[in-house]
């Protein structure tokens, strides 16, 4: 069974109120939300958490404002990727490790015409499979482009948009529980695997 499950994080103290080269045991609380969080249990976990630094920079035109710290596990469980040393780039609200960080290279920013075409702006620019690249290049400029994406803005979008109010009600929960034209700027429907 596939569950999608969204939580929503807490933290004792504020991780904003350690001082730069302070170390603090921190209590983070994951409590479920959407329409399985009454089947499931929240989350806590111990933290320590130290902030080692804030450093702000310009990346193509962008004033940003960055917080180095580390976080580790306060038990005995294998840490993960999200473990270690991180970024949080306060400007644009993304948390990077420390690795993923050190290879951004550009910020990119401009305006899509819908979700699909945000992820198909996305499969372009990481360009990982040149055939894949050029056809969706292509059909960017195809004529009925514009009318597919503006179907998926007024469709599922706004579906989408007024289906997530911020109580969190997901649109499963709602009747009917499809979202219109969903399909209309899928990747792989618009270049299927071999198109070129």
């Amino acid at each position: 069974m596939l569950r999608m499950i969204n939580h929503r994080y807490s933290y004792s103290p504020e991780p904003s109120s350690v001082g730069i080269g302070k170390t603090q045991v921190i209590a983070r609380k994951a409590t479920p939300i959407g329409p399985l969080a009454a089947m499931l249990r929240s989350d806590d976990l111990m933290i320590r958490y130290t902030l080692h630094g804030t450093l702000g920079s310009r990346l193509d035109g962008i004033d940003l404002i960055n917080h180095f710290y580390t976080i580790e596990r306060n038990d005995l469980e294998v840490p993960d990727a999200q473990w270690g040393k991180r970024v949080y780039i306060e400007t644009l609200d993304m948390d990077l490790s420390d690795d993923a960080a050190a290879r951004v290279e550009s910020i990119a920013s401009g305006e899509a015409l819908s979700s699909g075409d945000f992820y198909i702006d996305y499969m372009i620019r990481i360009d990982i499979l040149p055939d894949l690249t050029r056809c969706l290049e292509e059909k960017r400029k195809a004529p009925d482009y514009l009318e597919k994406a503006r179907r998926q803005r007024e469709g599922s979008d706004k579906y989408m948009a007024d289906a997530f109010p911020g109580e969190g009600t997901a649109f499963w929960e709602t009747e009917p529980f499809s979202a219109p034209d969903e399909q209309a700027m899928n990747v792989y429907q618009i270049c299927p695997p071999g198109a070129k």
